[in-house]
């Protein structure tokens, strides 16, 4: 059970919080591909990320004892790992954490997409990340899916339903919308085949 909502930073009691049912991947096949590229603690770190953001894409946020169950790390070191990435502005929240870190408006995945689209190293951004190839791949293919959509002329709340996604997820609204569209221009970019 997962506290209910995304945004839980209220100083109070967690029984009193509303609970969530969430469904979470506490091992996956990419996670074989991170330890034999990155090693042990990337692939922890790459299962702690994703435990965060599944519970985050079913409305619910994960306490920091939740993480500590099913991935035996103790709180502080699970803080430690994650100060990195909420250093860089990306978008992990765990119910209660301090308001410095909750700056994040990113995602992992529009994170490397967009270090990538400004040159730098896949392979560099991956470890930094701790993403597997295979997610990796997944995430071009999704990136190019989302541009192909927005060249038809589809607004970011057509494209989430077209994904099957929340219309009101932050990552369409905020983050990959941005990426799409020039900045000197109201029309989006059309996608490079």
């Amino acid at each position: 059970m997962a506290i209910a909502g995304r945004e839980i930073h209220r100083k109070r009691p967690a029984q009193d919080l509303p609970r969530r049912e969430v469904v979470l991947t506490p091992w996956g096949h990419d996670d074989l591909e991170v330890h034999r590229e990155f090693g042990l603690k990337a692939l922890q770190n790459a299962r702690l990320a994703r435990l965060i953001e599944e519970a985050y894409c079913q409305d619910a946020s994960l306490s920091t004892r939740m993480p500590c169950l099913l991935t035996n790390i103790t709180p502080k070191s699970i803080r430690e790992r994650l100060i990195p990435l909420w250093g860089a502005d990306i978008r992990l929240p765990v119910a209660g954490t301090a308001k410095k870190y909750r700056r994040g408006q990113v995602f992992r995945s529009t994170a490397a997409l967009a270090q990538f689209l400004a040159g730098e190293q896949p392979s560099a951004i991956r470890q930094r990340l701790w993403v597997s190839l295979t997610t990796w791949q997944q995430y071009q293919v999704d990136f190019l899916h989302v541009a192909q959509l927005t060249g038809e002329g589809l607004e970011a709340t057509s494209i989430a339903q077209h994904l099957t996604l929340d219309p009101t997820l932050d990552a369409v609204r905020h983050t990959l919308w941005p990426l799409l569209t020039p900045a000197d221009s109201t029309r989006p970019l059309r996608p490079v085949c």
